[in-house]
């Protein structure tokens, strides 16, 4: 067994139980890399043998940090360290995806589905206040260190950003572009997220089964003058991508890193 797992001292006097602090450990090490993709786990007899624990402590703890996304199992194999998954703070601050991306070290690209003129939906209509029906649906499909990760549907009124959708967005910044060439900026969002299960067409952009755990985003968009300049559908791979919520007290005085 690796020596590693001798540095954790389980404080059994403490409050914090103890299959907590076991999987606490192993989520410090991943975060630290001291333990990588693919590594293998020592066993449920070996671990219970090095910290006197009994086996259902220990399942416990195997049990949240598979169904969070640290560990895979893998029958007759065993237990390994999961692909890396990114964790976001998106809540906190209105970034672009190269921009969160880049902050997060991962390389990117972009592919573009779909850029053109069209009716809109009903939907799309409301929550963009149409005059004259009319949207310019933008469809990217997005990757991260070479991999699929998130499929986007991105609308805005063609009224306010005629002649945008003639841009490569597999090249250029959506943001940038309505800032710099037509003087509207997203000021502020609006963000609901669930979790469904991927249809075909969304399992097949992304890579994975129909029926997949996957996050569904829907943003809004709107100027300083709340004017909506956007209505955005994302389907995120939901096993490499998990977002990081802070919340804090309102008689809190500090502040949040963004």
């Amino acid at each position: 067994m690796d020596k590693l797992y001798e540095k954790l001292v389980l404080q059994r006097q403490s409050a914090i139980p103890l299959h907590y602090q076991f999987k606490q450990f192993i989520i410090d090490k991943i975060e630290a890399n001291e333990l990588h993709e693919g590594d293998l786990i020592p066993t449920e007899e070996e671990l219970c043998k090095l910290y006197a624990i009994s086996r259902p402590t220990l399942r416990q703890a195997f049990a949240e940090l598979v169904n969070e996304g640290y560990l895979t199992r893998q029958r007759a194999k065993g237990t390994f360290v999961a692909k890396h998954s990114l964790s976001s703070k998106f809540v906190n601050k209105i970034m672009q995806f190269n921009e969160e991306m880049e902050a997060l070290g991962v390389t990117h690209r972009t592919e573009v589905k779909k850029c053109a003129v069209e009716n809109a939906s009903p939907e799309i209509a409301s929550a963009l206040q149409l005059r004259d029906g009319k949207a310019i649906a933008l469809q990217r499909l997005r990757f991260a260190d070479g991999e699929p990760l998130v499929f986007e549907f991105t609308y805005i009124p063609y009224r306010l950003f005629r002649g945008i959708e003639n841009l490569n967005f597999a090249k250029v910044s959506l943001y940038e572009n309505m800032k710099k060439e037509y003087g509207l900026y997203v000021a502020r969002t609006e963000k609901s997220v669930r979790a469904i299960a991927a249809t075909a067409e969304i399992a097949e952009m992304l890579g994975t089964k129909e029926g997949a755990p996957i996050l569904r985003i829907v943003t809004k968009g709107f100027s300083v003058e709340n004017l909506p300049l956007e209505y955005s559908i994302a389907y995120y791979l939901s096993e490499r991508y998990n977002m990081r919520l802070d919340v804090v007290s309102p008689d809190f005085k500090g502040c949040i890193n963004q």
